[in-house]
């Protein structure tokens, strides 16, 4: 959990850079429309029952699952799990919209409340739980030289306009114990076309 104060904060950088990014293609966002979709999420952990109260975030997850669109909502969960547990607490007729990619691990410990809810009352929920292979955004592979996590970003992240200066400045904060921490990244996932990976049973 955190405050979108964050969010915004990028979207500041990102609004200096804008007309460079407008020139390259007329399909990025205004910063004014990244901001108007930035919404608050749950800022503390669910207790035992696993969801609270309403947010301006969980609020939203449920207005984007009842739009009249034959698609199936994606929904990247990259930290706790309390919002999106709120939202099928409150709406659990959007259920068979909803495809969840969660970064569980540690994320999964921090919110055992809303996770616990999830799988005893929507076990029918189409979700990817990814408990490991998100490690590979920080450790693993080639980690010498400009790969490293302090090298890589100060190599080709820094000076790469507004919003990669910035992003220095907050990694910069967040390393720890020699490693780029995960809370700092941000990600655009763009999923195109029906997607149904085939699972394995055991």
């Amino acid at each position: 959990p955190g405050p979108k104060e964050h969010i915004l904060q990028v979207f500041d950088h990102y609004e200096r850079d804008y007309h460079r990014l407008r020139a390259i293609s007329a399909r990025y966002l205004t910063p004014d429309d990244l901001r108007a979709i930035t919404k608050q999420g749950a800022i503390e952990r669910a207790g035992f029952e696993g969801f609270s109260w309403p947010t301006e975030g969980s609020d939203r997850i449920i207005r984007c699952a009842r739009r009249a669109d034959p698609r199936p909502l994606w929904v990247l969960v990259g930290g706790g799990l309390e919002g999106f547990a709120q939202a099928l607490h409150d709406a659990p007729d959007i259920l068979p919209k909803l495809r969840v990619y969660f970064i569980g691990g540690p994320n999964k410990m921090w919110s055992a409340g809303a996770y616990a809810y999830i799988q005893q009352n929507h076990p029918k929920l189409w979700i990817i739980d990814a408990n490991s292979t998100y490690r590979g955004w920080f450790i693993g592979g080639n980690q010498s030289g400009e790969w490293g996590n302090r090298a890589f970003v100060v190599t080709h992240v820094a000076g790469r306009g507004a919003p990669g200066s910035f992003f220095r400045t907050v990694a910069e904060r967040r390393v720890e114990n020699g490693r780029l921490a995960f809370g700092c990244l941000s990600i655009t996932w763009q999923v195109r076309g029906p997607v149904q990976p085939k699972l394995r049973r055991k």
